[in-house]
């Protein structure tokens, strides 16, 4: 298995209960996980276990499993937000004079360690759980796992990457506002907010008492739903805990809504989980009014008394995750989980994209019609640049191509038609500073947009000002450059 392969926490527990793994072997191999990317992102913890308590609790459970002890969880390494109560650990919320050492865990902690899971640390989060961000605590900033330049999102931030990177086969995050389910779509994973008070949160600094909800990141919605299945349930230490229920769905329908009529009748609702992501240095540019959009359609739901799951909808061109959040009323948990269920199964999606571990950079994608095709007089100025030949498309149906007069090279002009066609062209990939210095010697009346591709997709390419076709040839029908240059 890779270092950073995602972990099942239910193939996990399958395996230390039938005696396939031990406890004690899981831990060993979490541990090398932990050791492996602290080299890459140490950022995500805050604080954790002694290994040879982790080795110690791990032998206790296998004689547990040997004994005949029924555990769900047994062996499963998981994490915990760092506002959430482990004994042994101290409990920060991410403000170091604000530290303390709890006598006891939380009730989810307890039951979760009954269940023969074993918490090995707390991670980093947006500081007393304010912020969508991750990118306010001063333990380091938590940077996405697949783009390092993204925010993780928050405030679970550090949860959420230590599921993504493999380090544990779950964590638990909190949601007041979103921040269990915004982490959950940048980092491809699934995040579980479950129905007030249907997991006690007794244990927990609050946020917001009345609205704070402990939430699950997971890579399986079975892995959420066995989590759920140990946690879920009144807790009479807890004022807000309330007595487990479960609703079913009637009907199949998932509304999503128009801006316009943004009304609730009690069918699911369908939103995305957000509407954007930001680089770090964007972030920290503007802290507030960029993360007041990431809750657009986060904020809501705890208001309003509703469950919510988050899932994977894709990538975004920069590899962080899009993730679209399922909402039901109160108590529906279980039949978002079934429904989320079929929408993953006929989204059909692709695994996530390899982690980013600080060894890449951010590249754009530049399309190019003409001198600079490969073997044409300006290829070289790609070449020179290390720019990595992606493959050959054609645009959307809705463009037109011109030889441009007196053009040393020749060169043509694509111009946006809505009677075009599509023409033939090439992709390359550049790093942000090669991209810089190539757009810079772009002569007018050239110039970079942005250009659509058959598929639908977008990438930066050539475009042309309208006094590129003045005595300019219209060479559409020809379908491309290499073709006009061939017909000459």
């Amino acid at each position: 298995m890779s270092t950073f392969a995602r972990l099942s926490a239910t193939a996990i527990a399958a395996s230390v209960t039938s005696g396939a793994v031990t406890a004690l072997a899981v831990m060993e191999d979490t541990l090398a996980r932990l050791a492996a990317y602290d080299a890459h992102q140490p950022q995500v913890w805050i604080s954790r276990a002694d290994p040879d308590a982790l080795r110690a609790a791990a032998r206790a459970i296998d004689v547990r499993v040997a004994a005949g002890a029924h555990l769900p969880l047994a062996g499963v390494p998981f994490a915990a937000k760092d506002n959430i109560d482990v004994a042994g650990l101290e409990t920060t919320a991410a403000c170091p004079a604000f530290a303390y050492r709890p006598e006891r865990s939380a009730t989810v902690i307890e039951r979760l360690e009954a269940a023969g899971a074993i918490c090995v640390g707390k991670t980093n989060l947006d500081q007393f759980a304010t912020g969508l961000v991750g990118t306010r605590s001063p333990y380091g900033i938590p940077r996405n796992a697949y783009n390092r330049d993204y925010v993780s999102g928050g405030s679970s931030s550090g949860s959420a990457i230590a599921v993504a990177a493999g380090l544990v086969a779950f964590a638990l995050g909190t949601d007041t506002a979103g921040s269990g389910r915004v982490p959950a779509a940048f980092n491809h994973l699934i995040g579980l907010k479950p129905t007030k008070g249907r997991w006690s949160t007794r244990g927990l600094v609050p946020a917001c008492r009345t609205l704070d909800c402990i939430t699950v990141f997971t890579d399986a919605l079975h892995d959420a739903q066995a989590v759920d299945a140990v946690i879920a349930g009144f807790d009479a230490e807890d004022a807000f805990s309330r007595p487990r229920s479960d609703v079913p769905m009637t009907g199949r329908r998932i509304g999503v809504p128009r801006p316009d009529q943004r009304v609730f009748f009690g069918d699911v609702l369908a939103f995305p989980t957000t509407g954007t992501t930001y680089r770090v240095a964007e972030l920290l540019e503007a802290p507030v009014a960029l993360n007041s959009n990431l809750g657009l359609y986060t904020n809501f739901v705890n208001l309003l008394d509703m469950a919510a799951l988050a899932v994977p909808a894709g990538a975004r061109d920069n590899g962080t995750g899009f993730g679209i959040t399922l909402i039901g009323p109160a108590h529906s948990d279980l039949a978002l989980i079934d429904l989320a269920g079929s929408y993953l199964a006929s989204a059909d999606l692709p695994p996530p994209p390899p982690l980013d571990l600080g060894d890449r950079m951010d590249t754009v994608k530049l399309a190019v019609v003409g001198a600079h095709l490969e073997g044409m007089p300006l290829h070289w100025q790609l070449t020179s640049r290390g720019a990595t030949f992606v493959g050959a498309f054609t645009t959307a149906p809705n463009y037109r191509l011109y030889a441009m007069a007196d053009s040393v090279p020749p060169k043509p002009a694509l111009v946006h038609s809505e009677d075009g066609a599509e023409i033939a062209l090439e992709v390359y990939e550049l790093d942000f500073a090669s991209f810089g210095s190539f757009v810079a010697e772009v002569p007018p009346p050239l110039a970079i947009g942005t250009v659509t591709l058959a598929d639908g997709s977008s990438v930066k390419g050539f475009v042309a000002e309208p006094r590129a076709l003045t005595g300019a040839e219209d060479i559409t029908h020809l379908g491309g450059w290499r073709a006009y240059i061939a017909s000459r």
